[in-house]
């Protein structure tokens, strides 16, 4: 959806709007917006970042809104303060100082007298406004165009009725990457969400500083983190009378809204080793806390997973849930394995959410020595069933209306070869060019040491054909694989187009050059769980490769008798698909011996004929399994009824 910028994303955050929506994206030292439309097509990212932001490559962040109602406000305008020009339909308005209006607001103009050759009907409207600077703001009239550019006009009794109301994000970074416990307390911004400048202060004055985070239940907004204290206030703006209330003797590092009994609005609030909620209870003080269950624990700020009122999220050596008590969430196929490849350093990157596509809850979280989280745990919850996968992805916005999909950001780089920027011409030694023959591979030899890595883009040019293929083939853009020791002189591999039909070890001229592309290596977001089977980058469509490996098949299991080798005889696949499918019987002696794989055997969608329809195989091993993928462009399928034919083989090895 969006390429991004050479900075990891920590956190992301919707706001919803007509026809589009903003993804709020919060970085170490940035936050910016992107504007998307509903198709996905996103905007220029526009820089947010608070004025005084302190950037550290520690700081997660917390978003929310406060919804600022106010009565509609009636101004009384300055004697002749509309301008028209020429043949336009724009009027703009003195109204003194802008910084209330925002763009598209509406607002209705009264008592303006005939100027520019405009009617009174014209100007006398209800019409949304465009801020033009800090003083004026503009309106677009119906009808037919000015006669004539007046810089002062209107009238001596012009009135502008507009309704302040707006809607605030409300934003908290505190450098919490490291050290979910981390102490260090930092400033709450806001800002207009229709606004396009820098948040500020949410209260300049009494300067309200959390290292937990912040929630909105509305009208209320509460900060929490150190020594368990929970604060609370009606007025964003003015923190001098908030209520501060010690819930806990550890820090409190998550805060979800949920439903309390009957309709009054509650707060859970997780501390280091409790769960506490918070009450509508009205009175002095207006929330009541009360504790759900101590002696839990929460192993990240941004694993709770909230789901038709029920809570999951991931302690630090077990798996929760709270659909009114708490409870453990049973896994019995995959927890030992995930808190033992958990890299615990990195815990508070772990992040969840909701797949509501599938019934599905995704943990991402960073494995044994990676520092950005790069698998995935599953639960399904229909069919309480358990499941892990690969995946690099730092933060997460769920699916939500009016856009239905979720958006990921990436946790490891878009290589540089999905964008490339060009650099001068380098020159390659005479003749330093090779083939293979009957292969597309073409190696480079350099004289010097370069910084090219493999995944870089390089434009061979100057070469002319050699090895059978043409000049035109030979010079293209295409990814090079560095085969090359580090100290060495580079050498490396691209694909031309076209096989060689001879071995050449020096060809290709007296004046070749290649052009590196410059390291432009981002952080993109992607738009998961769409009709397509593919992955699409900057319009071109990749493959993804997805398998099933079949459980192992013995002839001894029940029969101890027959302890001898597997013969596969016929694999008789049965797919709904789309694409090829590939099978590779994978077999070995025993549980600890070396496993070896058969060729692939293609299977084509259906209808086939008889002989493509069925697989006859040579393969045989004491331990059998099977494993089927897919790996081509739209490429999809189910299993049906896949039947095996095998038989007694060898006596056991």
């Amino acid at each position: 959806m969006a390429s991004g910028i050479p900075e990891i994303v920590r956190n992301l955050y919707k706001i919803p709007k007509q026809n589009s929506f903003d993804i709020y994206v919060g970085r170490p030292s940035t936050l910016n917006v992107i504007n998307l439309n509903l198709s996905g097509i996103s905007n220029p990212e526009t820089d947010r970042t608070p004025v005084g932001f302190k950037e550290n490559s520690d700081n997660m962040w917390t978003f929310d809104r406060y919804n600022n109602i106010s009565l509609p406000v009636t101004l009384h305008l300055a004697n002749n303060s509309l301008s028209t020009i020429t043949g336009s339909h724009k009027v703009t308005v003195n109204v003194g100082d802008s910084s209330t209006f925002v763009n598209g607001q509406t607002i209705s103009i009264e008592h303006a007298a005939l100027t520019g050759g405009l009617t009174i009907v014209q100007l006398n409207i209800v019409e949304p406004v465009t801020v033009v600077d800090g003083a004026h703001v503009s309106y677009d009239v119906p009808g037919d165009p000015a006669t004539n550019t007046v810089p002062a006009g209107g009238g001596n009794a012009i009135t502008l009725t507009y309704n302040p109301s707006f809607t605030h994000i409300i934003a908290h970074a505190a450098p919490n990457v490291e050290d979910i416990n981390n102490n260090v307390q930092t400033n709450i911004y806001w800002g207009n969400i229709n606004s396009i400048t820098p948040l500020s202060l949410i209260d300049s004055v009494n300067l309200p500083i959390s290292s937990g985070g912040i929630i909105v239940s509305y009208p209320y907004i509460f900060m929490y983190g150190n020594n368990g204290i929970i604060s609370y206030t009606l007025t964003p703006n003015n923190w001098s009378a908030a209520v501060n209330t010690p819930v806990s003797s550890t820090k409190v590092v998550k805060a979800v809204k949920t439903r309390g009994g009957g309709n009054t609005p509650s707060i859970l609030f997780f501390s280091l080793d409790s769960l506490y909620r918070a009450t509508f209870q009205g009175g002095n003080p207006p929330f009541k806390f009360d504790t759900i269950q101590e002696g839990i624990s929460i192993i990240s700020q941004n694993c709770v997973v909230t789901d038709f009122n029920v809570v999951y999220w991931i302690g630090i050596n077990q798996f929760y849930l709270y659909n009114g008590v708490v409870r453990p969430l049973q896994n019995d196929m995959n927890r030992v394995y995930f808190f033992e490849n958990l890299n615990q350093k990195y815990r508070n990157k772990v992040f969840g959410w909701f797949n509501h596509l599938y019934d599905e809850i995704w943990w991402h979280y960073p494995s044994k020595n990676s520092t950005e989280c790069d698998l995935v745990i599953i639960f399904n919850l229909k069919e309480e069933r358990w499941y892990d996968s690969i995946l690099h992805r730092s933060a997460v916005s769920p699916p939500s209306d009016p856009f239905s999909y979720p958006i990921l950001a990436d946790s490891e780089t878009i290589l540089n070869k999905y964008n490339p920027i060009t650099t001068a011409k380098l020159r390659i030694p005479n003749n330093g060019l090779s083939t293979i023959a009957d292969s597309s591979t073409v190696t480079v030899h350099l004289d010097v040491k370069t910084d090219l890595k493999d995944g870089n883009v390089v434009t061979i040019s100057g070469a002319i054909g050699f090895g059978g293929i043409s000049s035109e083939n030979l010079n293209v853009n295409s990814l090079i694989n560095v085969t090359s020791s580090p100290n060495s002189p580079t050498v490396f591999n691209y694909t031309a187009s076209g096989n060689a039909d001879s071995t050449i070890p020096e060809g290709g001229g007296n004046s070749m050059f290649y052009s590196p592309s410059v390291a432009n290596e981002c952080y993109g977001l992607w738009q998961h769980e769409t009709e397509s089977k593919n992955m699409t980058l900057y319009g071109e469509s990749f493959a993804i490769r997805s398998y099933f490996e079949t459980n192992i098949f013995t002839l001894f299991d029940k029969n101890p008798a027959q302890d001898r080798n597997l013969r596969v005889r016929r694999i008789e696949p049965d797919f709904k698909q789309y694409g090829n499918l590939s099978l590779t019987v994978k077999y070995r002696s025993f549980a600890q011996s070396t496993v070896y794989s058969s060729e692939p055997y293609v299977f084509p969608a259906g209808p086939v004929d008889t002989d493509l329809a069925k697989a006859d195989t040579i393969e045989m091993g004491r331990l059998v399994s099977f494993r089927f993928e897919s790996n081509e462009i739209n490429g999809d399928f189910e299993a049906g009824k896949i039947i095996l034919n095998y038989a007694p083989g060898d006596v056991r090895p």
